[in-house]
């Protein structure tokens, strides 16, 4: 498949308004791919894949089945849909992402005095980095 490489275009008169000596200054957004046709429906189905049990193993059922009884993990994880029965699911089930960062090695990374925060989602680590200039756009930590 194909997702088009973006451009932003504008009069010199415009782009002058970005220029600067930092980032800060920068049009940073001048792109995207919002509602890209071809990117939206590979997000669709993602989406639908990471709902269902058969595709993503990283899922938890915990709940009822129809056939009554069946109870899935233990483990910690991140809520992410209430559906109505689908793959055997009963209409009581709850489906999380199974955690795939280290809980320990998270919390000690968070720790780290350059750290200003950690936040782990399923397979997603976001680290803030603490670079003293106050963080955003202008930061030089990147």
């Amino acid at each position: 498949g194909l997702v088009p490489l973006a451009v932003t275009a504008a009069t010199e008169e415009v782009f002058d308004a970005f220029r600067g000596p930092t980032k800060m200054h920068a049009l940073l957004h001048g792109h995207s791919y919002t509602a890209y046709p071809v990117g939206c429906a590979v997000a669709a189905e993602a989406l639908r894949m990471y709902r269902d049990p058969e595709a993503n193993p990283n899922l938890i059922v915990e709940g009822v089945d129809a056939g009554g009884g069946f109870r899935g993990g233990s483990d910690g994880g991140l809520l992410i849909d209430r559906e109505q029965p689908k793959h055997g699911r009963g209409p009581n089930a709850t489906l999380r992402l199974r955690e795939l960062w280290d809980v320990g090695a998270v919390n000690e990374l968070s720790m780290l005095p350059n750290v200003k925060g950690v936040t782990s989602i399923g397979c997603v680590l976001a680290v803030e980095v603490d670079d003293g200039s106050g963080g955003g756009y202008s930061s030089g930590a990147a």
